[in-house]
């Protein structure tokens, strides 16, 4: 399934040659957003039809001697729509290795002219603005098409990709049967398997084991911010509306009807002090028939840091259940019989248990906070820490994850509330041992930065610091390789222009993908 991917790209800033290495007024940058890549121009030269990019000419004193050829030469870059009609995100890197490695390969769907005189790139990634909104919102946007030209549409072999799923795409994509013989596929693997051989899961993957050991960074690294609990559909307050005529009342946040929030540590009935985490699991039963068939808790099972059981009951729902759903829910109408605990009386005890500080762990919990009726603010989603390779709506199985990771096997022939939150808990802390980085999926092929550091090239990464982390973990980032951290839109925008204007503007090529 292809789709417009939606990046604007001014390509991945960098030094050309290692000869160049000292020369400081060749500091590179690379990407900056993350989203789908639109390759597109920056100049368009009136003097050639087709030229989408160019520069001023470079003295021959900035070059190296060999280039003197070029002197006053410029360089541009011509796309061909005619050999771009697949033109996959995973194929944008081509222009930048073509322009900033020796072993690239030539580009079918581009020519650069002059390119020996090119020292630096710069791509940026902008989600959401590609070739086709571009050209439909052309008066909207006037600077695109001014200055960048007419892109090229690119395509994502998943419909529904996200900005991270496509920014692994364009940057973790040079593949071994690429011309430089794989080269950075082999030395970014190399350096992969290297860093998991040190870092190899324990021979016990149980919670009290890796309880006790290091975490670089500390478990509310990994919660999810408010905008990921919203598009993951987490339970959350929604804002009071008012009625026509009346006035503007103050914000007022409001809760729906059954719903319940988890309270501060001391603050009404929450503990104090409080739990640094748990994870939650449940198992639901049918109600309803027909249309009106729906999932109603029946079991809610909490288990602590260290793996034991906290609580564990089974729930009677208010109406009576019609499926029991017993091949995904362990549940079945013996358990049942004699069982008078409410959805209100679990409330109550878990809001007792589970304060606002805790930290809630869960596999796709925000199905489980749905279930109780719960509200909470502080959550690590094992479907977050650990994507599914073709990224979302896409979600790996908690059963896969524990076979994979944990190397056991769970949810055979029925499930288990208990052992799935005890599965959870040791996917977290797995992850918080090992860092950012461990449980990403891998590209398709090696890295972009790896290919350019290869080459000699000293690359700068601008994005905010979680987008930064979880694309460049600490032990994959190759040498040379500056990241900046940046907070908002203005930021990175800043960053980037100091970086450009450190360089010799004149030995800039300026390009775009669409």
């Amino acid at each position: 399934r292809a789709t417009d991917a939606g990046v604007t790209a001014v390509g991945v800033r960098a030094m050309k040659r290692a000869r160049e290495e000292d020369d400081e007024s060749t500091r590179a940058a690379v990407p900056e957003e993350t989203g789908s890549p639109v390759a597109r121009p920056s100049i368009t030269s009136e003097d050639e039809p087709g030229a989408i990019a160019d520069r001023a000419g470079v003295p021959t004193a900035d070059l190296d001697p060999a280039l003197a050829v070029y002197e006053g030469a410029r360089a541009s870059v011509t796309l061909k729509p005619e050999f771009a009609k697949n033109l996959r995100v995973a194929d944008v890197h081509e222009l930048v290795t073509w322009v900033l490695t020796s072993g690239g390969g030539n580009p079918r769907w581009a020519f650069v002219r002059h390119k020996p005189v090119v020292r630096q790139v710069v791509m940026i990634l902008a989600p959401g603005l590609d070739e086709k909104r571009c050209a439909a919102a052309a008066e909207l946007m006037p600077n695109i098409r001014k200055r960048l030209g007419k892109g090229l549409p690119t395509n994502h072999d998943n419909a529904t990709a996200n900005d991270m799923t496509l920014a692994r795409a364009v940057l973790c994509s040079v593949r071994e049967d690429a011309p430089n013989g794989g080269k950075a596929t082999k030395i970014a693997k190399s350096a992969k398997n290297e860093e998991r051989d040190g870092d190899d899961p324990p021979s016990s993957t149980a919670a009290a084991d890796l309880l006790s050991r290091p975490m670089p960074f500390p478990p509310t690294h990994y919660a999810l911010s408010p905008k990921q609990m919203v598009e993951m559909d987490y339970p959350t307050p929604t804002l009071a509306s008012r009625k026509d005529g009346e006035a503007a009342p103050k914000p007022t946040f409001v809760v729906p009807e059954g719903f319940v929030v988890t309270q501060p540590s001391g603050g009404g009935v929450a503990r104090a002090p409080p739990l640094s985490m748990l994870a939650v699991d449940c198992e639901m039963c049918y109600v309803g028939v027909g249309a009106d068939k729906r999932l109603v808790l029946t079991r809610a099972s909490v288990v602590g840091p260290d793996g034991s059981v906290v609580y564990d009951k089974l729930v009677k729902p208010s109406e009576q259940i019609t499926d029991y759903n017993t091949a995904h829910s362990g549940i079945t109408a013996e358990q049942m019989r004699g069982v008078f605990t409410t959805i209100e009386d679990v409330q109550r005890e878990l809001l007792e248990l589970i304060a606002q500080e805790t930290i809630l762990i869960g596999h796709s919990l925000e199905n489980d906070l749905r279930r109780l009726k719960i509200m909470h603010s502080l959550c690590v989603d094992t479907v977050a820490l650990y994507p599914h390779p073709r990224g979302p709506p896409f979600r790996s199985k908690l059963s896969s994850l524990t076979e994979k990771h944990l190397k056991r096997r769970i949810q055979e022939g029925t499930h288990d509330s208990v052992a799935d939150a005890r599965a959870t808990m040791e996917l977290a802390l797995l992850k918080f041992v090992h860092g950012p980085g461990f449980g990403e999926p891998e590209g398709v092929g090696g890295s972009l930065f790896q290919a350019c550091a290869n080459a000699g090239a000293r690359c700068d990464a601008i994005d905010k610091r979680t987008v930064l982390d979880a694309l460049l973990p600490d032990g994959l980032r190759p040498p040379g390789l500056q990241t900046h951290a940046c907070v908002a839109d203005a930021d990175a925008a800043d960053t980037l222009a100091r970086l450009v204007s450190a360089v010799d503007s004149n030995s800039t090529l300026n390009l775009s993908l669409g």
